[in-house]
């Protein structure tokens, strides 16, 4: 009998330890505790960085007591909680942050919830050469927070955040714009660089912005595109649908004057490649990239002029 109880006991001993060791847990009894002393609990467990079970404390006040004075506080240093850890995790931050905001949207704290929600975001911006999803989403936050709180704290240094992700922006349409440049898409690198600088303009690498600029148009014309359109002008001022039912003297004045459309419109975006390359020498003359464009404006057989720059 003493041998099967020692055996019973131990059995049990196993079974306890297994239980805990897997999370069966005693039930949390709310009548037992109060959202105080969870807090409490919680800010000590966040002191030292041990923010998970920080954050089993808070889960207990949002379940058991979210009419409590220290609710707000929990949903707070729940949303910090996955930002300041080690291994910050920013998107369940920016989740329990816009949580906290949709709960106490007039709060004290909503300029520094608005301010942490475009800091989740900024942490999440890729490098240039990726998409920039997260670099738009920040600039909007940090919007809103000017906005929303002009006189906050914060806003100072959301305002020169906001200057980096637009530097950010203006950096990837030069990657794109040199990746259709080097891949010989001379109409999309000039359509992607045209819209840096018209839209990032203050934030934009000038020197090579213009440079590259320039490149593509030195090397752009016409696409197959554009040149279908044309000869379908052609076909339809001979008064034909197809090139079948055109007589050959016509097609060989078409086939010219084809030609010489052409050559017009190289004549045309070498001449514009000149104004940037112009630009250039003008605002950089003794950078590398002036040096280049110089160059560039000898090759093509220009004298250098002083023109009126808008940089």
């Amino acid at each position: 009998m003493l041998k099967r109880n020692k055996s019973q006991a131990f059995i049990s001993l196993v079974i306890g330890l297994w239980m805990i060791g897997c999370g069966f847990t005693a039930t949390f009894d709310p009548q037992k505790v109060n959202a105080a002393q969870l807090f409490h609990t919680a800010q000590e467990a966040a002191s030292t960085g041990k923010w998970t079970e920080a954050r089993a404390s808070l889960r207990q006040i949002e379940q058991y007591f979210p009419g409590s004075k220290e609710f707000p506080k929990a949903k707070l240093l729940m949303a910090d909680s996955f930002f300041f850890e080690d291994n910050p995790s920013y998107p369940e931050a920016e989740v329990e942050y816009a949580s906290f905001l949709n709960y106490f949207p007039r709060s004290e704290s909503k300029d520094y919830v608005l301010y942490q929600i475009a800091l989740c975001q900024y942490a999440s911006i890729e490098n240039a050469e990726r998409d920039q999803a997260s670099t738009q989403k920040a600039i909007k936050s940090f919007e809103r927070l000017i906005a929303e709180a002009p006189g906050s704290v914060y806003t100072s240094d959301a305002r020169a955040k906001m200057n980096q992700c637009n530097r950010r922006l203006a950096e990837h349409e030069l990657v794109v714009g040199l990746l259709y440049l080097n891949t010989y898409h001379f109409s999309g690198a000039e359509r992607r660089l045209k819209m840096m600088l018209e839209q990032y303009a203050d934030y934009a690498d000038l020197e090579r912005a213009y440079y590259y600029l320039a490149e593509a148009l030195r090397q752009k014309a016409p696409t197959a595109l554009e040149i279908e359109a044309y000869q379908k002008e052609q076909l339809n001022a001979l008064g034909k649908d197809i090139w079948g039912d055109v007589s050959q003297t016509d097609q060989e004045k078409s086939l010219k004057a084809l030609g010489d459309w052409i050559g017009q419109q190289r004549e045309m975006y070498i001449k514009e490649s000149k104004t940037y390359y112009q630009k250039l020498t003008e605002s950089y003359p003794n950078s590398d990239w002036g040096r280049k464009a110089k160059d560039r404006l000898i090759e093509l057989g220009t004298t250098i002029t002083k023109l009126e720059l808008d940089s």
